[in-house]
């Protein structure tokens, strides 16, 4: 009986090269050599019975059966990256930002608030920025 991870061994490199277009602009993709990357999409054809990728000398080229396992596995590896950035993103500032300012500080926004905001002012920004809170509460507290 085969594994979770042996059936999805090779669906990276196989999604990441139909994307790039070449084994070679997958491999900086994947952060792998593009032999690595052409191996295993071919043990993953291999598994499969069937040829995903047409391959030439100068150019590569889905077969029907392989659009047809791009199209179902690609947005699944999409899903999966979004999910893992959904948690990244648990520890980044979000929600709403007021700040309450002199009338000085009004006039000159470019002189108090750059200084507090990085590059703010070079950037030319204004308004108001999202920043909610972390959920969890601060041990110290407690």
């Amino acid at each position: 009986m085969t594994t979770i991870l042996e059936k999805t061994a090779g669906l990276v490199a196989f999604v990441r090269t139909v994307d790039a277009g070449s084994f070679h602009a997958a491999s900086r993709l994947v952060g792998s050599s593009p032999s690595a990357v052409s191996k295993s999409v071919a043990r993953l054809e291999r598994r499969l019975g069937v040829r995903l990728i047409q391959r030439s000398t100068r150019r590569l080229g889905l077969t029907s059966e392989g659009l047809a396992y791009y199209e179902r596995i690609a947005p699944l590896l999409r899903a999966l990256d979004d999910a893992e950035d959904i948690v990244q993103m648990a520890d980044t500032a979000r929600g709403l930002l007021r700040v309450t300012a002199s009338v000085d500080a009004r006039a000159r926004p470019d002189r108090h608030l750059g200084a507090s905001v990085p590059g703010s002012a070079q950037r030319g920004e204004t308004g108001t920025q999202r920043y909610r809170p972390p959920r969890r509460p601060d041990p110290r507290r407690l």
